[in-house]
């Protein structure tokens, strides 16, 4: 019983997709999509994503370990997300990630299925 379940789960296909991102290059982030860090990452957002008195987690789904950092007089908001964490919007946008180095950044990709159709 145990051995057929052990079958069932290592045939099953990874729909987390490994990639790679340049840093400080806008990417469109869909809704629904999560992204998952392999490497340690900040992810820049604009503030126009958020409604007017809209709270951040009914636009950001992400880790409660997550660090958000929405400075005064910016139109971007960020949150740092360490290996392991993932982040998914509930609206589209276009995101990048900080950094003062030029290393691409390592992450997980899941698309879901109703959206690749």
């Amino acid at each position: 019983m145990i051995r057929k379940l052990v079958t069932r789960i290592f045939r099953k296909e990874n729909k987390w997709k490994r990639g790679l991102q340049e840093p400080n290059e806008p990417f469109c982030l869909c809704a629904g999509v999560k992204l998952r860090a392999v490497d340690e990452m900040i992810i820049t957002l604009p503030t126009a994503i958020l409604g007017e008195n809209e709270p951040i987690g009914s636009v950001i789904k992400c880790d409660d370990d997550a660090k958000i950092n929405m400075p005064q007089n910016d139109n971007n908001f960020y949150v740092w997300l360490k290996p392991g964490m993932e982040i998914s919007l509930t609206k589209s946008c276009e995101v990048m990630i900080a950094s003062e180095d030029k290393k691409p950044r390592l992450m997980d990709v899941f698309v879901p299925e109703e959206l690749k159709k």
